[in-house]
């Protein structure tokens, strides 16, 4: 199930929030947890019931071993089975993720054939994976933390961070779940949850979906394409996964917050970033930080000198592009990023500055050349969009994608309000004011963390949100993944 699909919209999340209010209004709390697990099994279930059998025995395995582990005080036998657990969810997320990939790089080295297996990639594998890992690892550093298995299986399956995150820590959220101030309805949190969860599908609906259109088919031609038009592609896909990625970061504290839960904040304007480094602690937030929590500090972090402090900085980045997916573009994209933030920190040893502005430009057309091999099939599809780029042939707008964009939903509606006369004339002009909306969005506004931190429902807001919903619902035609599902 979608945020973004009518099932969820009109049916699955009023029920949901409605029917947990109801049950802590009742004094039902235990069942109102049970409640939580429920609906999300039925939200994470509803594509493929084997995905939620899956969850429900990673769930029971890691549950059952840590309960076991914590009954030793040897510390052999806890690291011994805090080990099986790792292995455990690692070994699930290979079989499902990386399996197909180490397969068929083994056949393509040393020239064998063995055969790839037909799997289907359980939907935010990866943050289930982290999740449990990270549960697994904070049992065993704390022997004494000990929770029930109905808050073990809230821990995991609460549904607005299950697919894409926020990770979310175990301290982070229990503490939310038990305090009884948190059981009664605040309506001014419920409005901040519709709010945020209404524009955070305006960004993915009429703003993402729309780029993906035309993003698609630049990317299905690229051969096609001079430096005007990959250069577009390039930008587009950039604003794509941005919205994308922000929008579901949006819906996801917004369905928490109408239960009087914060999760934390996953996205933070990261293209007003002044440096790579400062681009990741705002882009996919909480991923930087178990990165951080659980493998870079082990490592030794900063603390044994500049090359062990870059070597373990290129170690996490080469694990978050693997992460990302089965493929050497991400792995090389990963290393990439690892490499700019080194070059960051030299810099900023070395009192090595540039202007703000002239650093968030920068910043967008690094990141934006990196997205592009992020998007790319392969490595050899990158390069080929990179000689196109390097071309420096300057072509008009390919008429293709001005057609793909004068064919939505949205710019139909315009038509019929009489400007088809003006549309006819001059096709270009609604993309390029779409285009430039997108970037004031991104680079001109308050990102919408700061916008609820002092928030009111004025008449101006209620108007707003009413649109945006009703403009979402009519665009719904064709209800498309989110980006990071697929990690």
């Amino acid at each position: 199930m979608y945020f973004n699909s009518y099932i969820f919209i009109l049916a699955f999340l009023p029920v949901f929030v409605v029917g947990y209010h109801f049950l802590n209004n009742k004094a039902l709390f235990k069942l109102s947890l049970v409640w939580i697990c429920v609906m999300s099994f039925l939200f994470y279930g509803y594509a493929n019931i084997n995905f939620l059998l899956l969850l429900l025995c990673s769930c029971a395995f890691n549950f059952g071993l840590v309960n076991l582990m914590q009954r030793f005080e040897a510390n052999v036998i806890r690291k011994t089975i805090t080990g099986i657990l790792i292995l455990f969810n690692l070994g699930i997320l290979f079989w499902f993720k990386y399996y197909n990939f180490t397969v068929f790089n083994v056949n393509q080295l040393f020239g064998k054939n063995h055969r790839l297996l037909e799997v289907v990639l359980p939907i935010g594998i990866s943050f289930i994976t982290f999740q449990q890992i990270s549960y697994v690892i904070d049992c065993y550093r704390d022997n004494k933390r000990k929770i029930s298995l109905l808050d073990y299986l809230v821990y995991i399956s609460f549904f607005p961070k299950l697919s894409s995150g926020p990770i979310t820590l175990g301290d982070d959220l229990f503490p939310q779940l038990e305090d009884v101030k948190n059981k009664k309805v605040n309506y001014n949190n419920l409005l901040i949850g519709i709010y945020l969860f209404a524009m955070g599908l305006g960004k993915k609906v009429l703003l993402a979906d729309t780029i993906a259109k035309i993003v698609n088919a630049g990317f299905d031609s690229y051969h096609e394409l001079g430096f005007m038009n990959t250069a577009l592609i390039l930008v587009l896909y950039s604003l794509q996964i941005y919205f994308d990625f922000s929008g579901y970061s949006d819906m996801a504290l917004g369905i928490a917050k109408m239960l009087n839960i914060n999760l934390p904040v996953n996205f933070l304007s990261p293209y007003k970033a002044t440096s790579i480094k400062e681009f990741w602690n705002r882009w996919h937030i909480t991923l930087s930080k178990f990165f951080a929590k659980y493998i870079y500090i082990p490592l030794g972090g900063s603390k044994k000198g500049d090359l062990k402090k870059y070597s373990n900085t290129m170690i996490v980045f080469l694990i978050s592009g693997i992460w990302h997916g089965a493929n050497w573009t991400f792995v090389v994209w990963g290393a990439l990023n690892g490499i700019l933030v080194v070059i960051d920190n030299i810099m900023l040893k070395y009192k090595i500055r540039i202007h703000d502005k002239l650093s968030v430009v920068r910043t967008f057309i690094v990141t934006t050349l990196l997205w592009g091999l992020f998007r790319s099939d392969s490595l050899t599809q990158y390069l080929d969009i990179l000689k196109n780029f390097l071309k420096f042939k300057f072509e008009p707008i390919n008429i293709k994608f001005i057609e793909i964009f004068n064919e939505l939903v949205e710019v139909r509606i315009l038509a019929r309000f009489g400007l088809q006369k003006v549309i006819d004339f001059a096709p270009m002009i609604p993309f390029l004011l779409f285009f430039i909306l997108c970037l004031c969005m991104v680079f001109g506004t308050k990102n919408l963390y700061e916008t609820v931190e002092h928030f009111e429902m004025n008449h101006k807001r209620f108007a707003m949100t009413t649109i945006v919903l009703l403009m979402c619902i009519v665009s719904l035609a064709d209800i498309s993944q989110f980006l990071y599902f697929s990690f």
